[in-house]
């Protein structure tokens, strides 16, 4: 087992990241656990300095905080910027698009598809209360979900990508988060296994009033 360094980049490297999506949830848990807030401090200052986060102006402002004692003001202004707690995977073919390729950014606020290479003119923001259903396809090979469109069918999107069975755990995760955020308490956590899709078994959204 290795882990990733300044000095060390190869290919059988882990890294280990926080596994959550709403800012908000994962402030409370910053506030009361020292812990896990400096585990946090430390993959936005990685975030940053890789350009994962996109800073624009502030990128100097923010490299220049980068210690602990600045932790939380840090943290605040990080959680504000494109990219964070994002996970944008590589490029997908899609069988419904006729040329090039779609990339999947998935986020707590919404699910966003663009193209590749990413263009504003070419970007579908897709609210995650319109998500009906999602399940690995292919044999592992693809990740297909499904969207509710007003007065339409519900559109399915399949794509093809190695990282199928990561965007089904993506899902499952974010639409947890999102069920248990109204009920959440600084002083409470909840804890769940949230079972990722298989390839034979689709995994159908509760809709609310179901």
């Amino acid at each position: 087992l290795y882990i990733q360094n300044y000095s060390c980049a190869s290919s059988s490297c882990l890294v280990l990241r926080k596994w959550i999506f709403d800012p908000d949830r994962e402030q409370q848990l910053c506030q009361k656990d020292p812990l896990f807030r400096q585990f946090v401090f430390h993959q936005a200052v990685s975030d940053v300095n890789e350009g994962r986060l996109k800073c624009c102006q502030k990128l100097y402002q923010l490299k220049a905080m980068q210690n602990e004692g600045n932790a939380e003001e840090f943290l605040e202004m990080s959680r504000k910027m494109s990219g964070y707690n994002e996970i944008a995977f590589p490029p997908c073919s899609c069988p419904t698009r006729k040329s090039g390729d779609v990339i999947m950014v998935v986020r707590f606020a919404s699910l966003l598809l663009t193209s590749d290479p990413p263009s504003d003119e070419m970007q579908v923001e897709i609210s995650w209360d319109d998500i009906v259903e999602y399940h690995v396809d292919e044999g592992g090979r693809a990740f297909q979900f499904s969207f509710k469109r007003e007065e339409k069918r519900a559109k399915p999107i399949k794509l093809f990508s190695n990282y199928a069975e990561y965007m089904a755990e993506c899902f499952a995760q974010i639409l947890f988060e999102r069920q248990v955020a109204s009920n959440w308490k600084p002083t409470r956590l909840i804890t769940e296994t949230v079972e990722s899709s298989s390839s034979e078994n689709c995994t159908e959204v509760p809709q609310e009033g179901a």
